[in-house]
C-alpha cells in the first residue's frame, strides 16, 4: 500500500513537474513571441519612418530643384533681356551702297597669307586689348564656295561699343534649306538685300585699320577677302580669336581623356557653348549681329582667364 502511494506521489510530482516545465516554456514562448512582435512592430514603425523620411527627402529635393530650375528661368531671361536691350543700344549706321563702277574684284582665297593671331599673355595690360572691331558674317554653307546672305561688324573702345555695321545679302544663287535651318535666313528676307559687291565698300571703310575679332574668325576673314576685303593691306592690324583662346583656357569633355568631372568647363568650343560657361544668354544665335556681340562679351570674359594687369595695378 506504501508503494502504491509513493508511486503515485512520485507520478504526481513528475505530472507537476512537467506542467510546471511545460508551463515555463509555455511562458518563455509567449515572451519570445511579445519580444518579436514587439521587434517587427519596432522595425516596421523604423521602415514607415525611414520612409516618411526617403519621401520628404523626394519632396524637398524636387522642391529644390523646382527652385534651381526657376531661379536658373529667371536667370536666363533676365539676361536675354539685358543682352538684347545692350544690343539694341548699340548706335547702327547708315551708309551707301557702291555703285557699279565702285565694284570690288573679288580675290583668289589660295592667294590669302595665313593669318597670325595674337595671344593674350600674362602681365599685360587690359586696356590694351579694349579697342577692336569684332567680325561676323553668315553664309550659305562652310565651303568657301558658298556666299555671304548676312554681315555684322561693331566697333568698341575699352569693350565698350560705339557703333555697328549690319546687314542681309542677297546671294546669287537660292539659299539651300539646310543653311537655312542654322540661320535662319531665307530667299524671301534677302529678296530686296543688296549685294556683297555693294556692300563691301562701305564694310571695309567701317573697319578702317581696326584690329580684328571674330569666333573662328579666319573662317569669316577667308569669306571678307573672297569679296574685296584685302585686310591684310594694313600690316599692323592684330587678330584675335575667341575660339583660340577658349581651347587654351577652358577644359573641353573628351572621351579618350583621363578627367575628373569637376574640372571641365564646356562639352565644345561652339561660341552658344562658351556663352553658357560664362552665364551670357540670348535668344538669337548664327545672327552675325548677336554673333559680334556675344563674341566681344565671350572676349571681354576670356581675358578675365590671364593674370593682365588693369588700371588698378599700375
Amino acid at each position: 500500500m506504501i508503494f502504491f502511494i509513493i508511486v503515485a506521489a512520485f507520478i504526481l510530482i513528475c505530472v507537476a513537474s512537467n506542467y510546471d516545465q511545460k508551463k515555463k516554456e509555455e511562458r518563455e514562448e509567449e515572451e519570445r513571441r511579445i519580444t518579436e512582435e514587439h521587434k517587427k512592430r519596432r522595425l516596421e514603425e523604423e521602415e514607415r519612418i525611414a520612409r516618411q523620411k526617403r519621401t520628404q527627402e523626394r519632396i524637398e529635393q524636387r522642391e529644390r530643384q523646382r527652385l534651381f530650375h526657376e531661379e536658373q528661368e529667371k536667370k536666363r531671361m533676365e539676361g536675354e533681356k539685358l543682352f538684347a536691350d545692350e544690343l539694341s543700344a548699340i548706335p547702327i549706321i547708315e551708309f551707301e551702297l557702291a555703285e557699279p563702277q565702285d565694284y570690288l574684284n573679288n580675290k583668289l582665297v589660295l592667294e590669302m597669307d595665313d593669318i597670325k593671331i595674337t595671344e593674350p599673355k600674362d602681365g599685360g595690360k587690359r586696356s590694351s586689348f579694349g579697342d577692336f572691331v569684332v567680325i561676323d558674317v553668315e553664309t550659305t554653307g562652310l565651303k568657301i564656295q558658298s556666299e555671304i546672305v548676312e554681315i555684322s561688324a561693331i566697333r568698341f573702345y575699352d569693350f565698350e561699343p560705339e557703333e555697328a555695321f549690319t546687314t542681309l545679302i542677297k546671294p546669287s544663287k537660292p539659299i539651300p534649306p539646310e543653311a537655312t535651318r542654322i540661320n535662319h535666313i531665307t530667299d524671301e528676307m534677302v529678296e530686296n538685300a543688296p549685294t556683297i559687291k555693294q556692300v563691301m565698300p562701305a564694310f571695309i571703310d567701317f573697319v578702317g585699320k581696326s584690329n580684328l575679332l571674330g569666333h573662328n574668325i579666319e573662317f569669316d576673314l577667308r569669306f571678307l577677302y573672297k569679296y574685296g576685303f584685302d585686310f591684310q593691306q594694313y600690316n599692323k592690324r592684330k587678330y584675335y580669336d575667341t575660339l583660340e583662346i577658349a581651347r587654351k583656357k577652358l577644359v573641353k569633355f573628351s572621351d579618350s581623356d583621363d578627367f575628373d568631372i569637376k574640372t571641365l568647363d564646356v562639352i565644345d568650343y561652339k561660341l552658344d557653348s562658351i556663352c553658357s560657361y560664362f552665364d551670357i544668354y540670348r535668344t538669337s544665335s548664327h545672327n552675325s549681329l548677336s554673333d559680334c556681340y556675344a563674341t566681344a562679351k565671350v572676349f571681354s570674359e576670356l581675358l578675365s582667364k590671364y593674370d593682365l594687369l588693369t588700371e588698378y595695378d599700375y
